[in-house]
């Protein structure tokens, strides 16, 4: 695994923020719009959580609650789980994997200066899909029966541009991303 990577080399710096008192559905717009998988919740300069697509799959549709009426607070994964940009690639994948989750907060100096997700690890070095693959036994020990691309998110590289995706499809024997299935398949 390429340890001498830094986190601060591939972290998205600068993540979308939004208010504990947002609704729901203004999170999932805002996710939808900057093609994120989650929003750091932040008041007073201050982070309190985040919040996931898969917060608001399981927390509020599933549930079948409002996501008009629902806040953020009230879905929110309120322990930020952070690392400092400092470490290496191969100490967020091991953090990723003991805590069980796909994205870590990068925190210097008391404050979220970034956000690094396991799509962002897998792009950097072929040989984190070990470190993917554990991710992998982890969810889907929680979750019976769950396909690889359930469990992941369907992260990973597109076949067609080489990009680095939360969201691959199948199509004709090739995972692409949202652009390239659309241009593909016209």
């Amino acid at each position: 695994m390429e340890t001498s990577v830094s986190i601060r080399e591939i972290m998205t710096r600068h993540p979308v923020t939004s208010p504990p008192e947002a609704p729901v559905v203004d999170i999932a717009k805002t996710m939808f719009t900057n093609h994120i998988g989650s929003v750091i919740i932040s008041s007073n300069g201050g982070e309190e959580g985040i919040v996931t697509e898969r917060d608001i799959c399981y927390k509020v549709v599933a549930q079948g609650r409002d996501p008009s009426k629902t806040l953020a607070r009230d879905i929110m994964s309120s322990k930020l789980v952070s690392i400092s940009p400092e470490k290496s690639i191969t100490d967020a994948a091991k953090l990723m994997v003991k805590k069980g989750i796909r994205r870590l907060a990068v925190v210097e100096e008391g404050k979220v200066v970034g956000i690094v997700t396991a799509s962002d690890i897998l792009a950097v070095s072929p040989k984190t899909i070990e470190v993917l693959r554990e991710l992998y036994d982890i969810y889907s020990n929680e979750e019976p029966g769950a396909e690889p691309s359930d469990v992941m998110g369907g992260g990973g590289i597109c076949d067609e541009c080489g990009g680095v995706t939360d969201n691959l499809t199948p199509s004709n024997g090739r995972y692409l991303c949202d652009d390239c299935r659309e241009e593909v398949e016209g």
